[in-house]
């Protein structure tokens, strides 16, 4: 599991981030993670901005 702390110690933020999202897909199919109401709240809010196209603009956000 992916802990806070290990999430810390990564040095590369966008070179890892495809990286984390495994990890956290990783976590959440094993039940070892759930997103909380903000995850969902940030999740929807990044669906409705790239809508149509799945490009994600300074302009959207």
């Amino acid at each position: 599991m992916t802990t806070p702390t290990d999430r810390n110690t990564y040095t590369e933020p966008a070179a890892s981030v495809g990286g984390l999202a495994r990890d956290l897909d990783d976590d959440l199919t094993a039940g070892r993670w759930t997103p909380t109401h903000l995850d969902r709240s940030l999740a929807r809010y990044l669906v409705v901005a790239t809508a149509g196209d799945g490009q994600l603009t300074a302009e959207r956000l």
